[in-house]
């Protein structure tokens, strides 16, 4: 099964992320090699909303297998730095 990329589209998307972040960690044995949930709501709310840095819809993609699990998410933090979420 090849994954698809896919443009975040909605609130959906945004608690269907943090949830992969949670499994991420897990399967890492609790390393950090990614985003942690508490840094992916900070960009949002403070980055995105506050600080004007981006938008959601244009700064994150989602690999989503067929059956629509997310194996990947990629998401600009600032201009010129992005960060590759990978299960």
């Amino acid at each position: 099964m090849k994954p698809a990329m896919r443009r975040y589209q909605s609130d959906n998307d945004y608690w269907r992320i943090r949830e992969f972040l949670r499994e991420v960690l897990l399967i890492n044995n609790l390393e950090q090699k990614s985003w942690d949930v508490a840094r992916f709501d900070y960009w949002r709310w403070h980055g995105i909303l506050n600080m004007k840095d981006g938008t959601l819809e244009d700064d994150v993609f989602i690999w989503e297998t067929p059956d629509g699990q997310i194996v990947a998410v990629l998401n600009r933090e600032a201009p010129g730095s992005v960060f590759l979420q990978i299960q």
